[in-house]
């Protein structure tokens, strides 16, 4: 029997500033904590930010090296402009979708999640500065998508992910635009409407989702999307005020509440039940970075019934209809270690480090970000080959890590991989060219000084002519070595040279990577020493 499908949730709202990425982030990390196999896409593309919620479980946690949804966006619109002679629509349709999508996810491990449960995360799109990714943003033609067949790639797109997600949940872009109306009609089976308690948040969102369900194209039928509107940042310092936008808001968006909270589809409903668990209040501690509630309040005999985990809690009972939902307990080491690394400004990092030793693969982690701040380093220095991985660090990465690796890291990857390879050709080439060539001259050399009558002039002239011959030899050696296919990115003529006249020695090879920090250290330690 082929496993039910999934559901597809989006989280909207129709401004900015109700917290709809905390929503969604804590919503996801709560459910893959129950067993459950997430998908969590950044679709705001004009102000992505959903990435930094998952900060400490991210390689590339700046999305500097990591491919997304618009880098996805683009493949397709390619493909469309490109079509497969050899396929169907159909199928070419699926299978570029689903590829497209794949490109770009990066699962998130942590060791509380139980067997089944996951999230993988894709990304708005990668955000290092030589990829520009606001042009990448704003030029992208959703109109021209369409026209070359858009809308049939999204349906394709969404089967896909309903049959390999329990839950796939979208990051909509705030108030009405192009890509707020693909994640909140053409996709979603409901829709999250996040809002504050004043009249542009609460009429805006009505009026969205009264236009969601007015909604009809060949696949989609908008009445069908089920809507969980959700009251956030609940300010309680002014009760007569808050008493009074509160019922506002409850009136306005009475006739979007699911059947089972609807007096209108279920005579015997509560609306109040439902309220209860859809409203979020405001906390100040969580305004200063992005950190899951999961981390930033106590789980488990620790916890209260009024933080921040638990109303996420109860929201997520609430649009699941499922009142078994926690948040399993977490060492407070643990959290703690998780805390520091979402910490803005320096940290303690004998404290961080400790804690990550003591929580399996965390230093795997470490160890990976490093990686991709070598990369960084070796494009920032026009590919200088010394910047290339040390030998060290490719035997350090699995076959694992390299299939999570993106485009530009698999090809740092296979250019370090290269280099050992022509530093092992290097090596040969040098023992067949230099040490006959040497043999030949200190014979020569032998030969003369023990001759009689030879002038001294005589002897200078014969060194210069093979020191030249020696010379020739080498640079030669150095054109045929660097005009191989296995010279890695970035080397050049005389770094080939070099390598061939000091290759005996092997003392040219790149070194595992320090970062800043690390340098700073040695740094300051080495000068306590002298002084």
């Amino acid at each position: 029997m082929p496993p039910e499908p999934g559901r597809i949730y989006t989280f909207y709202s129709y401004k900015g500033g109700t917290g709809r990425s905390m929503v969604l982030a804590n919503f996801a990390w709560i459910m893959a904590a129950s067993g459950k196999r997430v998908l969590a896409i950044d679709w705001d593309l004009e102000a992505p930010g959903l990435h930094r919620y998952f900060r400490p479980f991210l390689t590339d946690p700046d999305l500097f090296e990591t491919d997304g949804l618009i880098d996805a966006f683009w493949s397709l619109a390619a493909s469309l402009a490109n079509k497969h002679p050899d396929k169907s629509g159909a199928a070419a349709l699926d299978d570029d979708a689903e590829s497209a999508i794949d490109d770009t996810k990066r699962r998130l491990t942590w060791k509380y999640f139980p067997k089944g449960g996951s999230i993988d995360f894709v990304g708005a799109g990668r955000q290092g500065a030589p990829y520009n990714y606001n042009e990448r943003a704003n030029t992208f033609d959703w109109k021209r998508f369409y026209d070359l067949g858009g809308a049939e790639k999204l349906t394709a797109m969404k089967t896909q992910l309903k049959m390999g997600y329990d839950w796939v949940l979208i990051d909509s872009r705030t108030g009405v635009s192009d890509t707020a109306g693909i994640c909140t009609m053409q996709l979603p089976d409901a829709v999250v409407a996040c809002f504050t308690l004043n009249r542009q948040s609460i009429e805006g969102v009505r009026a969205v989702l009264s236009s969601i369900r007015a909604y009809r194209s060949k696949s989609v039928d908008g009445s069908k999307i089920e809507f969980f509107p959700l009251a956030t940042r609940i300010e309680n310092a002014e009760r007569d005020r808050l008493e009074i936008a509160r019922k506002y808001a409850r009136e306005s968006l009475l006739e979007f509440l699911p059947a089972k909270f609807s007096p209108t589809k279920n005579p015997a409903a509560n609306p109040r039940e439902y309220w209860d668990k859809m409203e979020l209040a405001y906390r100040p501690a969580y305004a200063f970075e992005e950190i899951l509630a999961a981390f930033g309040d106590a789980t488990g005999a620790s916890g209260a019934a009024d933080t921040m985990l638990s109303q996420v809690e109860a929201m997520a009972q609430c649009i699941t209809d499922d009142d078994s939902l926690r948040m399993p307990d977490i060492l407070e080491a643990d959290r703690a270690g998780v805390l520091a690394t979402y910490a803005l400004g320096p940290s303690d990092g004998l404290k961080i480090k400790q804690v990550r030793e003591a929580d399996g693969g965390a230093g795997d982690t470490d160890f990976l970000r490093g990686v991709l701040a070598k990369e960084q380093l070796w494009r920032n220095s026009k590919f200088f080959w010394r910047n290339l991985l040390s030998r060290r660090e490719l035997d350090l990465i699995t076959d694992e890590d390299r299939l999570s690796f993106g485009r530009n890291m698999a090809y740092y990857y296979a250019n370090s991989a290269r280099l050992y390879r022509f530093l092992n050709s290097i090596f040969y080439a040098s023992v067949i060219l230099l040490f006959p060539l040497s043999l030949i001259i200190i014979i020569t050399l032998a030969s003369m000084l023990e001759s009689a009558g030879k002038s001294a002039a005589l002897v200078l002239l014969t060194m210069l002519i093979l020191l030249g011959l020696l010379i020739i030899f080498v640079l030669v050696g150095s054109a045929i070595m660097y005009r191989s296919g296995n010279r890695p990115e970035g080397m050049r003529r005389g770094d080939v040279f070099l390598l061939l006249l000091l290759a005996p020695f092997r003392t040219s090879e790149p070194h595992d990577y320090e970062a800043a920090e690390q340098r700073d250290l040695r740094h300051t330690a080495s000068s306590r020493k002298r002084t």
